[in-house]
């Protein structure tokens, strides 16, 4: 009888051990799965500048701050990364040109207040592109890589600020 008790209590603890197990296996697949839209802190139709300034071709002294605007009023939810040059005076060099861009956005979480964004409409002919951001204060703190040159392993953007969403911008808003 105490062999038939032993082995009830075992098969229970097995079972037990079991299920606490897959609970935390449906839990930790859960929080890695995509999502469509944008990540709650990256504001939803805004313009976000990096407070990093870049080299802007051969001309000493001027630079460039890349910035990200995001879109809902479009219906596949973009994300462009583009870049307006500078003087070293903050005077405006050159409009924004677009570097990327993501359609059907999707993203899910890899770390505390740490997303992977990713495009979620593929195609053969298109380049894909990935964005790793980190809330930061007010801000985010960005990466990206893509299948382009220059772009092939990942490259830091420094910490991004939200400036007003404009089309352009005379001189340089974080002056």
């Amino acid at each position: 009888m105490n062999i038939k008790h032993v082995l009830v209590a075992s098969a229970l603890t097995l079972s037990l051990s079991a299920s606490v197990l897959a609970v935390n296996d449906t839990q930790s697949a859960s929080a890695s799965s995509w999502h469509t839209g944008l990540p709650s802190f990256v504001k939803k139709s805004e313009a976000w500048m990096s407070t990093k300034k870049f080299p802007n071709g051969s001309v000493k002294g001027w630079y460039k701050h890349y910035i990200l605007y995001t879109s809902t009023k479009i219906k596949d939810q973009n994300v462009a990364l583009a870049y307006f040059g500078f003087q070293k005076s903050g005077k405006a060099t050159e409009m924004g040109t677009v570097e990327a861009v993501l359609l059907k956005l999707v993203y899910k979480q890899i770390g505390k207040n740490t997303y992977q964004m990713k495009d979620g409409k593929y195609s053969k002919d298109s380049l894909h592109w990935n964005y790793i951001v980190k809330k930061s204060g007010k801000g985010f703190t960005m990466k990206m890589k893509g299948d382009f040159t220059g772009y092939k392993h990942w490259k830091s953007f420094g910490k991004f600020v939200k400036v007003p969403n404009r089309n352009d911008y005379p001189t340089d808003p974080l002056r």
